[in-house]
């Protein structure tokens, strides 16, 4: 594999989708193939729509704006949607015409997942991104080496076009496959008049070159060849050339039904949008493809190229940028340039093949960036010759996290008030209690016991009286230790405890009070939501108790599919509930069933009573 590409791919994060110009898609790369594979229902149509509509529900403006894209041969960047189940992704898409012509090509969308940028997910391995991209092209390619033609390398295309499995002919001379070949007059052709043996004897280049073929069953097929000298490889492995060719035997078949016009039209589409003649031209769509900004330095030389995108990212042209490690270094912001060069030579000193350094770098504009800068180092004879390295913008990244950090400060602030509401609502229900029934209770038995003291003919009354009123009030301060007390459902469980706090109700005002609740329910319910739960209904029933006037109650607890369900209702005078302030018994309310990953829904209205519901998993 080339050092170029093998480094790209080492570091491409994002999926990458390739379509034709009606969005089909022709090619992708494997965190697309993986992203794909997840989806529980995949479209039975390989269109980039329906898959985007499957992963993006109800994101509309993604398929109008890629449709726009198209019409008007924009770029488009900086789309941000999300999935149901909370994923953030932006999508960018590109274009690509046909070399001189406003003919489309292709249309590249990347998918970049930002919660796995955030928490630095690990890429796929480069030999499987390289082996998935080789055989997710529409064209035969074979690898040939040596001057016979011997076939080191062939993808799945090629063995579907000539009829071969790659146990076949990997290894195989081009004389020893088996086959026969024909010149386009249909005259047999020789070996040595191969384009794929010419390239490796004279290193001449043939594109779309037509020749006959019999594949491995006996049928002639015609084919389309191009074919590469790989000379980045000729250093280490003389003589390999990339040839590649498609089966285009079914439009020389139509050529006699159709028109010279169609046919040079449909010949031209198939052609245009499947064919990739060299290694280099792959290089391109790769870096085209991708979110990262490449740069290639040269360490014997000391120069440094960039590609076009890193302009874009930071706002310096071509003719700004001088193409040396320094004018980079005296961008890095001041409080990282130190670390910079210190990783760097530790790196290089050290012989490692990758690093991976952070910083802020200075914009044409003045301001600065967040980016992430990887490299690949290459050594020949144990000296660092070159790096090829790839530049992420991590601004937005940056962004996200003081967003959650700022986010996760509010929730706990929300919390610790909540927290500090309740423990205060608590503290005036104690209070409440204890002036209304007790201290009233306590002041009546002092008078009952004063007046006993002066008055010898009812003395022995007015004790009995004030022993009443003494028992009373043990038993009113036993009633509000036992409302606090969380013990009580832990010993007993949940039902006992609800069907207490109805007698308590049934004391105080005459009212029919209906309760259902399945005892089955109490084993299957933990002790954290069965005390839950009845708090919810202890708080409820003190709000109809207290402002309700309500002759009926229904409490009732039962299991719905895989969620709990508790519904308290009355027929009181109820409330309109868009004008009603929720008050802290209502926030209290909530915020348990939340607690519990649960929902609360109110429905009521003046003098319609009032039916409130929890809902919380069961599991």
């Amino acid at each position: 594999m080339s050092p170029w590409l093998e480094a790209i791919l080492n570091d491409c994060q994002d999926a990458v989708f390739i379509t034709d110009r009606h969005l089909n898609l022709l090619h992708w790369n494997v965190m697309a193939e993986e992203l794909w594979f997840k989806q529980s229902r995949r479209p039975a149509k390989k269109n980039i729509v329906d898959f985007l509509n499957q992963l993006f529900p109800g994101h509309i403006e993604v398929q109008n704006q890629l449709q726009r894209a198209i019409a008007l041969d924009e770029q488009v960047e900086d789309i941000f949607v999300s999935t149901p189940d909370d994923k953030t992704y932006r999508i960018s898409c590109y274009t690509h015409k046909f070399p001189g012509t406003q003919y489309l090509l292709d249309v590249v969308i990347i998918l970049r997942d930002l919660q796995a940028v955030m928490q630095g997910k690990k890429v796929i391995r480069p030999d499987a991104m390289y082996k998935t991209l080789f055989n997710s092209l529409e064209e035969g390619v074979l690898l040939l080496h040596g001057e016979l033609g011997t076939i080191i390398s062939a993808n799945n295309k090629a063995c579907e076009i000539t009829g071969f499995t790659h146990d076949q002919i990997i290894g195989k001379n081009l004389i020893d496959v088996g086959g026969r070949a024909y010149y386009e007059d249909g005259s047999p052709m020789p070996v040595e008049d191969y384009p794929g043996i010419i390239t490796l004897k004279t290193g001449a280049i043939f594109n779309k070159s037509i020749m006959g073929f019999t594949n491995a069953s006996g049928i002639l097929t015609w084919l389309s060849v191009s074919t590469c000298l790989l000379e980045e490889f000729n250093d280490s492995v003389p003589g390999l050339v990339a040839c590649t060719f498609n089966d285009i035997t079914a439009c020389r078949e139509a050529q006699s039904r159709l028109s010279d016009h169609e046919c040079m039209f449909q010949s031209f589409e198939k052609k245009a949008t499947e064919e990739i003649n060299t290694i280099n031209e792959r290089f391109y769509y790769t870096t085209k493809a991708t979110s990262d900004y490449i740069w290639d330095w040269n360490i014997t030389t000391g120069t440094i190229y960039r590609s076009e995108p890193f302009s874009q990212l930071t706002g310096y042209t071509q003719n700004d940028m001088e193409n040396d490690l320094y004018w980079l270094l005296d961008k890095i912001h001041a409080e990282d340039r130190q670390g910079v060069m210190q990783q760097i030579n530790a790196v290089l000193l050290a012989r490692k093949s990758y690093w991976h350094i952070e910083y802020r770098f200075r914009c044409a504009d003045g301001k600065y960036i967040y980016v992430s800068d990887k490299a690949y180092i290459i050594y020949k004879d144990g000296n660092a010759v070159r790096a090829i390295g790839a530049i992420q913008d991590l601004t937005e990244k940056r962004k996200l996290e003081e967003e959650l950090a700022l986010q996760k400060e509010k929730e706990r602030l929300r919390i610790n008030q909540a927290m500090i509401t309740g423990q205060e609502y608590e503290r005036n229900e104690i209070s409440k209690e204890l002036h209304d029934n007790v201290n009233q209770i306590l002041s009546s038995a002092m008078i009952m016991l004063t007046a006993a003291r002066g008055n010898a003919d009812d003395q022995e009354y007015l004790i009995d009286k004030t022993t009443q009123y003494i028992d009373m009030a043990i038993q009113e301060i036993r009633k509000i230790s036992k409302s606090l007390n969380s013990s009580i459902v832990n010993e007993v469980g949940l039902i006992d405890p609800v069907e207490d706090i109805i007698k308590n109700m049934q004391l105080v005002r005459p009212l029919t009070v209906d309760f259902q609740c399945d005892p089955s329910l109490e084993e299957e319910l933990s002790q954290d939501k069965q005390l839950m739960l009845y708090r919810i209904i202890q708080e409820q029933t003190n709000n109809i108790m207290r402002y309700a006037e309500a002759s009926y109650v229904r409490i009732a607890i039962e299991q719905q599919g895989n969620r709990l369900s508790l519904s308290i209702e009355d027929n009181g005078k109820g409330f309109d509930t868009k004008k009603q302030t929720k008050g802290i018994g209502l926030l209290n309310i909530l915020n348990r069933a939340e607690t519990l990953g649960g929902t609360l829904t109110i429905d009521s209205k003046p003098m319609g009573g009032c039916r409130l519901q929890v809902q919380i998993p069961l599991i």
